[in-house]
């Protein structure tokens, strides 16, 4: 399995950088509904299929595709919304969009493929993502490139600006193994005002904020049998999610047997930096403070496959 992941990894990245900076496929514009279709057909059988090596095969299919369509004149405005496997998401000043999704690798085990789009007329302009999330010893405190990504399928991006910078806050799922779940804050950054030079993360958590302890990026892992939220919530102006527990106390930091206890955690934006909160909501004295109700989720977009 190493050896092939090895071989899958080789694969994506040249498929990706063969087509970057290529000329847009202005023949192909018609049949951009037909690169969809075909994606998603080859997404069904990614998911349904109990070969790994047809799960890769589509996989690679998925990407020939996509890369086609991206070369088509005029994609960076075309919404994929009829994408069923793939996640897309995109900022509020439209500078930039990414498409993720995974292939479970083996019993259980994921790997997560992403690529950034750039706007261009004249060219494509793509920056592949490679997950090395496996290869990361300290996600929390690390800043990465596209070519060692801490890999997630990202279902929202905001975007804060702070001192003429704009960071964009990613995000996402991860499968990750056949006992837990993750989800991520991540953040996005180009350095030094290059589109085309990006890191991820930045010591913006404040999770201590008496002895100033940051970290880069945010993560919660939970147990395979859970359900745990991480979002932003804009009336709330506030990042929200559950807080865990074991299941017995005889599980203390086994996060596959972590679920939530019914309460809120979060982090509240000042001056570039988010600010841990330990408890977002206390009883509710009025319907205003009432915990958010999740809105209705996409499960092919959110939990592709599930």
């Amino acid at each position: 399995m190493k050896y092939m992941l090895k071989f899958l990894v080789s694969v994506f990245v040249l498929c990706f950088l063969k087509t970057v900076n290529a000329q847009p496929d202005v023949a192909g514009a018609k049949h951009m509904s037909a690169y969809v279709d075909t994606i998603n057909a080859l997404g069904d059988s990614l998911i349904q299929s109990a070969d790994v090596n047809i799960r890769i095969a589509c996989g690679y299919g998925m990407i020939k595709r996509l890369v086609r369509a991206l070369k088509t004149e005029g994609s960076f405005k075309y919404p994929f919304d009829s994408l069923k496997h793939i996640s897309l998401v995109e900022p509020d000043d439209h500078s930039f969009r990414i498409f993720t999704w995974h292939i479970e690798m083996d019993a259980g085990i994921y790997r997560q493929i992403g690529t950034i789009q750039l706007p261009d007329k004249n060219e494509l302009k793509l920056i592949p993502l490679i997950d090395g999330s496996r290869y990361i010893k300290n996600p929390m405190d690390t800043t990465l490139s596209p070519d060692l990504w801490y890999g997630a399928v990202y279902y929202n991006v905001i975007r804060k600006k702070y001192k003429g910078i704009n960071h964009y806050y990613l995000f996402g799922f991860d499968a990750n193994d056949p006992f837990s779940n993750k989800k991520v804050i991540d953040v996005l950054t180009f350095s030094n005002g290059n589109k085309e030079k990006v890191l991820f993360g930045a010591p913006v958590f404040v999770t201590d904020s008496v002895n100033n302890q940051r970290s880069n990026r945010y993560i919660i892992e939970y147990s395979k049998k859970a359900a745990a939220g991480l979002n932003y919530y804009d009336e709330y102006g506030k990042i929200i999610f559950d807080h865990l527990i074991p299941q017995n106390p005889m599980s203390e930091n086994v996060k596959s047997e972590y679920i939530p206890d019914g309460t809120y955690e979060g982090f509240r934006y000042y001056k570039g930096s988010w600010y841990w909160i330990e408890k977002v909501f206390h009883q509710a004295i009025n319907e205003n403070d009432n915990p958010p109700v999740p809105k209705p989720v996409d499960f092919d977009k959110e939990y592709p496959g599930k």
